[in-house]
């Protein structure tokens, strides 16, 4: 049980895929790095590990597996939960990050494919996302916000071409534009109909 706020390097083991069993405890106030070899978060490996400060994941993680994240800095007692995710990344699964309650802000980088369902739902105080240019597909209620959150200020999709999304993928993030590149405002506006009042182009 970590209570300074020197971070703590999460390192590997012998295998590349980092499970809840290798965490094992409750990391507390701390910021987490990765180790370098780890190229897969299992599933529900940092779950409610609610006083976490800082997460950066490392370029040599491809995959974010189901709920890995779920909850990470969610206490109270945290002020701002900041997350850095580096080009490398594919995949985030479903719930990857959801209920990270004091994220205010996420660059998915251009690397990642695939958002999965509710990756960050209920990340309520979260205001500002940008998603990359490789994006092709953002699950049921990725960005869902419960009723009484943050308004979300922007969200920016990079990607040309428009991925698959579901009529609730933003849900409750209270009509915020949808930026997406100028030249894509049409192709947008066509495959998302229930949000093509939100599309606006990036200036």
């Amino acid at each position: 049980n970590y209570s300074t706020s020197d971070p703590i390097e999460v390192p590997c083991n012998t295998s590349t895929t980092l499970s809840k069993e290798e965490v094992y405890t409750t990391i507390k106030y701390k910021s987490i790095e990765i180790g370098q070899c780890v190229t897969t978060i299992g599933e529900k490996a940092f779950l409610n590990e609610i006083y976490v400060t800082g997460l950066t994941i490392p370029s040599g993680v491809t995959t974010i597996e189901t709920m890995a994240f779920d909850k990470v800095g969610g206490s109270e007692s945290v002020t701002d939960f900041t997350l850095t995710l580096n080009e490398g990344l594919v995949t985030i699964g479903d719930f990857g990050f959801a209920a990270c309650k004091n994220l205010t802000s996420v660059t998915i980088p251009n690397t990642v494919t695939t958002i999965g369902n509710g990756a960050f739902e209920s990340c309520n105080k979260l205001s500002t996302i940008v998603i990359g240019s490789g994006i092709t597909s953002i699950g049921n209620a990725a960005f869902g916000k419960s009723t009484g959150a943050t308004p979300t200020d922007s969200i920016t999709i990079l990607a040309t071409t428009p991925p698959t999304i579901t009529v609730n993928t933003f849900n409750g993030t209270n009509d915020c534009p949808l930026l997406v590149p100028s030249q894509s405002v049409s192709a947008y506006k066509a495959a998302w109909p229930t949000y093509a009042s939100r599309i606006q182009a990036i200036q």
